[in-house]
């Protein structure tokens, strides 16, 4: 009897045990102390990168394992960790008052987070100089609560989509309004901005915060702060990074063999005999170059088996260095910053290069008087994708990259070298890669003069401020003359035949400038009474 117990008590723990490890799907609600639900409130399992956030109706859905530690966070109250025992979970968040005395920026000064009446998110300068990405809209994904942020692609230097009040609007744009040190300016410069030059960043909701600037912010504002010097010593601060992108999710790409046996077994099914054009192509350079047959005849084997995922993928590199000085004392501060970001895409031929230098200078005349500047400069060049992605998935393994009869003393030979497709509709990929060249060259500067000024009244002052943006853009395009066509086979079954070659050699420039400013001035007024 002692001994069945025993076994039933090891079965036990061994069951227990085994769930423990067991990945399962954690639900359950987020409310506050009144039993409200909290909407996009931060669930994360400890440890990991897994995370999501709270529904409409406070609920959530995450895969982890008995044992883990989720966390819940969320603007204006504390934060919350506990360790799972099953897989419901209803957690109970309490107002941080601490949190809610936090001063923050909004449309037209300061304000402290408990008297706002709407939705607000920030991001301060520690959660920025943790991400790898190349600019601020990238990097607010998943760090700015209640926030829809989307990657528009993984070309190198894309921005993201930022959606703060959903997608209704008084207008057909649903993109918020960007604020830079008081001067609003577009969203593609605000991706040319160094995040490493980011003190913080406001995500403003709120109808009063935003009323300032007023239907520019119909669809949210987004402050952003630069760095300032700090008062003490000098400081020089020098950050260099490297890190690699790769494909996650590799596509597997059929071969040869198995097309060929695909397209065969479709003929067989329809009751019809596959064309020989099928077999010539699957044969091509290989006819009578097997092994001997039980009669002693050379067979035929397929020499070509192309896997264009891999002839147009690579592993994608990321440098980035930043050079910042900062210095400051009771009377002034200042700070300057000098960056250069470069990252090579995954697919190859594409890339993206960025140089930037910020300053910013701030001076206490007196009591009274505080005047300051900001000046910021960026230069960026990026090179496009040739064509849609899903081309290289819709090319043959049949046709080879480069084609076996070339004529390397041709003088057009760097661009009629490669052989067109044989039996896919789309032309070869890594052609069209090297082929078209793509560049966008972007440049802008923006900045700004402003004083403060207290008017002789305790909490009175008059802030005025000029500020400035100045972007302008480059698209050049290089189409060479090509002609692949004296390099397709007699068996050629591809029918677009306007994909292999181009008679004339084009050129495509487009350009555009522009000055955008802003005037502002505001009085202030903040005191304490019946103290």
């Amino acid at each position: 009897m002692k001994k069945i117990k025993l076994l039933t008590l090891s079965l036990c723990l061994l069951i227990g045990t085994w769930v423990s490890g067991q990945e399962i799907n954690v639900s359950g609600k987020v409310s506050d102390s009144k039993g409200e639900p909290l909407i996009g409130v931060s669930v994360k399992l400890v440890g990991t990168q897994s995370g999501t956030i709270s529904s409409v109706t406070g609920e959530f859905s995450i895969p982890a394992k008995i044992g883990d530690k989720l966390e819940f966070s969320y603007i204006g109250y504390a934060t919350q960790a506990i360790t799972l025992q099953s897989k419901k979970v209803n957690i109970i968040l309490t107002e941080d008052a601490r949190m809610l005395d936090e001063v923050v920026a909004i449309g037209y000064g300061t304000q402290k987070k408990s008297d706002l009446t709407g939705s607000l998110s920030s991001v301060n300068s520690s959660d920025i100089s943790k991400s790898s990405s190349s600019n601020i809209s990238q990097i607010l994904q998943g760090k700015a609560t209640g926030v829809y942020v989307t990657s528009n692609s993984g070309a190198p230097g894309s921005g993201a989509t930022i959606r703060i009040r959903g997608y209704g609007s008084i207008s057909t744009d649903l993109t918020p309004l960007y604020v830079v040190d008081g001067q609003p300016i577009g969203e593609s410069q605000v991706n040319q901005i160094n995040p490493q030059d980011i003190e913080n960043v406001e995500i403003l909701k709120d109808a009063s915060a935003c009323a300032i600037y007023g239907a520019r912010g119909a669809n949210g504002i987004i402050l952003i702060t630069t760095k300032s010097g700090k008062s003490g010593k000098s400081v020089i601060n020098l950050d260099v990074s490297y890190g690699s992108t790769n494909v996650v999710n590799r596509i597997n790409m059929m071969n040869s063999d198995q097309l060929y046996g695909f397209i065969n077994e479709a003929y067989i099914n329809d009751g019809l005999r596959m064309p020989r054009g099928y077999k010539n192509l699957y044969f091509y350079d290989g006819v009578g170059k097997g092994p001997n047959d039980a009669d002693g005849n050379p067979t035929d084997i397929n020499v070509y088996n192309t896997d264009w995922w891999r002839e147009t993928t690579q592993q994608g590199i990321r440098k980035n260095y930043n050079l910042s000085i900062s210095t400051g004392s009771d009377k002034m501060s200042s700070y300057f910053s000098l960056g250069r970001y470069e990252e090579t895409g995954t697919i190859k031929t594409s890339d993206y290069v960025r140089t930037n230098i910020r300053m910013k200078n701030e001076y206490k005349l007196n009591k009274s008087i505080t005047i300051g500047q900001t000046l910021g400069a960026s230069y960026g060049v990026s090179h496009d994708l040739n064509m849609p992605i899903t081309e290289i998935l819709l090319a043959d393994p049949f046709t080879p990259v480069i084609s076996p009869t070339a004529n390397a003393q041709d003088p057009n030979y760097e661009y009629n070298k490669y052989m067109g497709s044989q039996y896919s509709y789309y032309g070869n990929p890594v052609s069209r890669l090297n082929r078209t060249k793509k560049e966008n060259i972007s440049r802008n500067i923006d900045g700004t003069v402003y004083a403060n000024i207290n008017l002789g009244i305790k909490g009175l002052y008059f802030n005025t401020l000029l500020g400035f943006e100045n972007p302008n853009y480059n698209y050049n395009q290089f189409d060479p003359s090509f002609d692949l066509r004296p390099n397709d086979l007699i068996f050629n079954m591809n029918t677009n035949v306007e994909s292999k070659y181009n008679l004339v050699n084009t050129v495509t420039n487009a350009s555009s400038w522009s000055l955008n400013y802003s005037f502002q001035n505001t009085l202030s007024y903040a005191n304490k009474f019946g103290k």
